[in-house]
Order: structure tokens, then sequence, then C-alpha cells
């Protein structure tokens, strides 16, 4: 589909978890993935099983996504 290099997108997320640590969120509760680990079976994996086994009732979540996503080419 030649869709461009998103050059940033891992640095982006390497400062957004440098941030969290920042604020004081333990790195044990902050998710890093990128290149090949950020496909949409890697980020589902953590959002079906990991998340669930370490996220409460009344927990806080943030979900931080950097990069550009691909449409679908059939719908756009």
């Amino acid at each position: 589909m030649g869709l461009p290099d998103a050059q940033y997108a891992e640095r982006d997320a390497k400062a957004m978890r440098a941030h969290l640590a920042a604020l004081g969120y333990p790195d044990r509760n902050v998710i890093l993935l990128t290149g090949a680990q950020a496909s949409r079976s890697g980020i589902a994996k953590y959002i079906e099983t990991w998340l669930p086994k370490n996220a409460r009732a009344g927990s806080t979540v943030f979900f931080y996504y950097s990069g550009h996503g691909a449409p679908d080419p059939k719908s756009g």
C-alpha cells in the first residue's frame, strides 16, 4: 500500500513512557510496544490478556498510540 514511515513514532512512545515514569507510574504498569511488537495482534494480546489481569474496576487506563493506521483498502 506504500505508507510512509512513521519515523518519530517510536521516539514519541518512549517519551510518553518516560513521562509516565516521571509522574510516578511504576514500570510494571506501563507496557511499551514498538516496531513489530506494535502489530494488531501484539496490541490485542495486551488488551485482551494483560489488561484484564492487571486493571481493576475503577482503575485509570491510558492508551497512547503514535504512528499512523492503515485504512482498509476496500472501505478506506
